[in-house]
């Protein structure tokens, strides 16, 4: 491959200054030489066989590109931008990330759907192509571009990768979308996000992720690829490092857990943010032996992930609350066994001894029993 040799001129740092320097003809530059990379840039991500849309899913991640850093041998910033078409050849660009300094980008099921758009494509079983069949499948191609020096001048060089393509299906709209979840990685299970515990959303297409942990240190936020698989690659955030409960999807640091416990973990990967309240449980109520007064402690297992109490009750009614106080306390609305944040109190309909069991590691879906010994 012809090595392109190039000057890229930049402002010495008392130029910037503006020391010095009364007219164009005053400015002192100095010369970097740039060459075009011998390597090709590529994608290094693994790409689904099909990418499934869907309004309820708008706001999660299809995909994160990613691609290796190319070699320009200057001492300059490389730069990238991301592009999609709808056709292989370019001739409309349809998706920009804009400039970029990251090797990587996320691109949203937002932006599949607003290139299906564009193609005609959509979920409705009524809609047909021109061969009879369901018009519910496209196909988008990327590329990225890197390069030193102002995008578009004259002392610009670039290196473009071959595009790719990648095949979405648009599912029928009113059709039901997964709860959104996201895995919590880290110190307290080995850094694995295949096998992290999860966090999940009020309901499809929100970003209010929330659920119990056991923490330990260490540890990050890792989202689902196109897949729904969860895995390093992925997008992630971690703290921004004031450690304010602030997150960031680039250069962020881990959030810590400095007391290992079991938390109460939300995250809004929307604003960026997160809180985490170590508890610790018990019941209290006119079932207890101390009444409304004060709580009974319950034991945590960590090998069943769930509270438990063997304690005579009798014919009244009881509560779960966290940390002696009512600021986190859950109850039974429907008599049916699940719990909900404030809910009703839970009645025992007769005396006895009785093991009670708290189980509050599927998040947002929180059960208990009562067996009676």
């Amino acid at each position: 491959m012809k090595k392109v040799f190039r000057t890229i001129k930049l402002l010495t740092l008392a130029a910037a200054m503006g020391l010095g320097f009364n007219s164009c003809d005053n400015e002192d530059y100095f010369e970097i030489t740039a060459i075009t990379p011998s390597e090709d840039i590529t994608f290094t991500n693994s790409f689904a066989e099909q990418y499934l849309l869907s309004l309820p899913t708008a706001n999660n991640v299809a995909e994160r590109f990613v691609w290796n850093e190319p070699n320009f041998e200057a001492q300059t910033p490389v730069k990238y931008i991301l592009e999609g078409s709808v056709n292989a050849d370019f001739s409309s660009v349809d998706y920009s990330s804009g400039t970029i300094e990251a090797n990587n980008q996320a691109v949203m099921v937002s932006n599949l759907i607003a290139m299906s758009e564009i193609l005609g494509v959509d979920g409705d079983p009524a809609t047909t192509d021109e061969n009879g069949n369901a018009n519910d499948t496209g196909m988008a191609y990327f590329k990225v571009t890197a390069f030193v020096g102002e995008n578009g001048g004259a002392n610009t060089i670039t290196k473009e990768s071959e595009p790719v393509s990648i095949t979405f299906k648009v599912l029928e709209e009113g059709g039901e979308a997964p709860i959104p979840t996201i895995a919590v990685p880290g110190n307290h299970q080995g850094w694995s996000p295949s096998s992290a515990p999860l966090l999940a959303a009020s309901e499809a297409g929100k970003t209010d992720y929330q659920g119990f942990v056991w923490l330990d240190g260490g540890h990050k936020f890792v989202g689902p690829d196109a897949d729904g698989a969860f895995d390093w690659g992925n997008i992630d955030w971690g703290d921004d490092g004031t450690f304010t409960g602030k997150l960031l999807e680039q250069d962020e640091k881990d959030c810590i857990a400095e007391v290992a416990g079991y938390y109460l973990v939300e995250v809004d990967t929307d604003a960026l943010t997160y809180k985490e309240t170590l508890t610790s449980w018990g019941i209290i109520g006119e079932a207890t032996p101390t009444g409304w007064d004060s709580d009974t402690d319950m034991t945590y297992d960590s090998e069943t992930g769930t509270w438990s109490i063997t304690m005579d009750l009798t014919a009244a009614a009881f509560k779960f609350r966290a940390n002696d106080g009512w600021d986190i306390n859950v109850g039974d609305n429907d008599a049916d066994g699940s719990l909900e944040f404030g809910g009703s109190d839970i009645v025992v309909t007769e005396a006895g001894n009785y093991t009670i069991t708290l189980d509050l590691s599927n998040p947002r879906a929180y059960t208990y029993s009562l067996t009676k010994n």
